[in-house]
């Protein structure tokens, strides 16, 4: 969990001013308190992924 926001750190270090949006899936590593403390406190937004629901992967019917 904790190397999620050590991953963070470091992309924010190399753009330190942009936003950053991050696409997360619904991993319990995205959702850690310590990740959730570094999103608040940076210049950062999330956008979860809807929950897995195989009938609007168009993938499955292949």
């Amino acid at each position: 969990m904790y190397v999620t926001a050590k991953v963070l750190t470091k992309v924010r270090k190399l753009y330190p001013t942009p936003k950053i949006t991050l696409l997360w899936d619904n991993a319990v590593r995205h959702k850690c308190s310590k990740v959730v403390e570094w999103i608040e406190k940076g210049n950062s937004e999330t956008v979860p992924f809807p929950p897995y629901t195989s009938g609007l992967n168009s993938q499955e019917h292949v």
